[in-house]
């Protein structure tokens, strides 16, 4: 299965999730190691996981001071959303996702002014958005795509309007959720399932 783009898949708690993103090709997926945290994932868990599933990287989604037991993991990236702990992550010497959540327009320019100090020192800037309508900033993201290694995961977009924003903007990659399992083992993909059948090659015979 080969998809069109980068995907990155946060806050995986589930064997059925990853397994399925896997198998669709997802590049990506995101676990939270820390306790308290509405995806946190027991190392045990994780373990458990990850030994199911190949041909995939795994990201450590932190928010805050990195838990003790992190070099445990043994992440193949570590993600943060503040970046005053980059310089704490640089001796686990893993590649950096830095996530910047934009609200309005106004907080455009400080995200440009961050991954222009930073672009050294992280591999993609995640950048999300629940609040700002994707169609409105559609030229400026374009600019900063060229520019930067932006993954893109905005509210706005769909299965319907995915391919024509990878042709418009041009983002390295696509960010989306992972869910919950309804009992162990059963898990309704609709949402994620939709998006990633958009995000697939098409196949030329």
């Amino acid at each position: 299965m080969a998809l069109k783009t980068v995907v990155k898949v946060s806050g995986i708690t589930n064997l059925s999730d990853a397994r399925y993103c896997a198998g669709m090709g997802v590049e990506f997926l995101g676990f939270s190691p820390e306790p308290n945290t509405p995806h946190f994932t027991e190392l045990s868990k994780y373990k458990e996981i990850i030994g199911w599933v190949s041909g995939i990287k795994f990201v450590g989604e932190l928010t805050k001071f990195p838990p003790n037991n992190l070099s445990e993991y043994n992440f193949d990236a570590l993600q943060i959303n503040n970046i005053t702990l980059l310089p704490v992550l640089k001796k686990f010497e893993k590649p950096i996702f830095l996530e910047v959540n934009l609200i309005q327009k106004t907080d455009i320019p400080a995200f440009e002014k961050t991954a222009q100090k930073y672009k050294n020192d992280v591999s993609y800037f995640l950048l999300k958005s629940t609040e700002l309508p994707i169609d409105e900033v559609t030229e400026t993201l374009k600019k900063l795509c060229a520019e930067f290694p932006i993954i893109l995961d905005f509210e706005g977009i769909t299965p319907e309007n995915t391919s024509e924003i990878l042709r418009k903007i041009q983002p390295k990659g696509v960010g989306l959720q992972g869910g919950e399992e309804v009992s162990p083992g059963l898990r309704d993909f609709e949402g994620l399932a939709d998006m990633l059948e958009a995000l697939e090659e098409e196949e030329v015979w």
